[in-house]
């Protein structure tokens, strides 16, 4: 799997692949039935291209990009977000061997203490997708973050669970 950084000129492509996975009715990690509204915005994804302590990766194909995640270094601690993989593709293994390929270069990197990423809550097949590839829930909830314009939450109680997993 080889991933690289992801340059200025693929924020666009980058925020209709989030959106498309994220906010879009194909492939298993769609959350359109839970939030409403854009999951990315060309400006944010530009903002974390460029910033010193993130890594946006992707895996491009045949000239497209396939997939995406971002790392974010709040040291001692990496963040994992803004993981997509094309719906088409979802459930034929891109996303594990993506997240192992992001982890790899996260530990060469910043030599973390350990993975943190959070799931909507209500996606218990999500959670059990990084169950299965080491992560544990850590006992947080985080109230959804409205304030970052990621989309509105159809349910009004609609909460994020924190997961890790050492590195």
């Amino acid at each position: 799997m080889q991933l690289r950084l992801a340059a200025p000129a693929d924020a666009a492509e980058i925020c209709a692949l989030l959106n498309r996975a994220y906010r879009g009715t194909q492939g298993w990690t769609n959350e359109s039935a839970l939030v409403a509204g854009k999951r990315a915005s060309v400006e944010d994804i530009s903002q974390s291209i460029g910033a010193a302590d993130s890594r946006f990766l992707v895996y491009k194909a045949a000239g497209t990009i396939l997939a995406c995640i971002c790392l974010d270094h709040q040291p001692p601690d990496v963040c994992i977000g803004s993981f997509a993989v094309s719906p088409e593709l979802q459930a034929a293994g891109l996303g594990s061997a993506v997240l192992k390929a992001a982890e790899q270069y996260a530990r060469r990197s910043f030599q973390p203490s350990q993975f943190l990423l959070s799931v909507l809550s209500t996606r218990s097949e999500l959670i059990a997708f990084y169950q299965r590839r080491g992560y544990a829930l850590t006992g947080n909830r985080i109230a959804f973050p409205a304030h970052l314009d990621v989309g509105t939450p159809l349910l009004e109680s609609l909460s994020l669970d924190e997961l890790a997993k050492p590195a």
